[in-house]
């Protein structure tokens, strides 16, 4: 009996480690290489632009983690001011501003980055660049950003 309970936690635990690989295969390779692929058939980017691509959503990672780790002290000072004060405490108002400027910075950047990977792209590319554009969502799932993608 002890025999077959130890065949099937080994059973289980092989099972379990594979989809958890299975899993983190499709998640850290499969996915960053459909992410840009859908956007390159339908922009028909050549090699050099993909790679601007793939440089671009590698940039809005790194800058997405950086700005999180920023946030954070302001998140938690707005926490234990939601707590500890009024919703008039200027301690308060003052965190959620300096919030609110890092997001509209980081958005700002981001915008930037895109304007400047539209800007180089062909006249032809960037005409469709423009009419995808008005899609909702279509910048954000170009760049990673879609909450499908995170």
């Amino acid at each position: 009996m002890r025999r077959w309970m130890n065949v099937l936690l080994i059973a289980s635990l092989s099972l379990n480690l594979m989809l958890i690989g299975g899993f983190l295969y499709q998640r850290l390779v499969i996915q960053p290489r459909l992410q840009t692929e859908w956007a390159a058939k339908a922009l028909k980017l050549d090699d050099r632009q993909r790679s601007e691509l793939q440089q671009l959503i590698a940039w809005r990672k790194t800058r997405l983690r950086q700005a999180l780790d920023e946030m954070h002290l302001e998140t938690t000072t707005i926490k234990h001011a939601l707590r500890d004060a009024r919703s008039d405490d200027p301690v308060l108002k003052m965190a959620m501003q300096r919030l609110n400027g890092k997001r509209q910075e980081l958005q700002m950047e981001t915008l930037e980055k895109v304007f400047s990977f539209r800007d180089n792209l062909s006249s032809d590319q960037r005409q469709l660049f423009n009419q995808m554009s008005e899609r909702p969502g279509f910048v954000l799932n170009l760049i990673g950003a879609s909450p499908r993608n995170n």
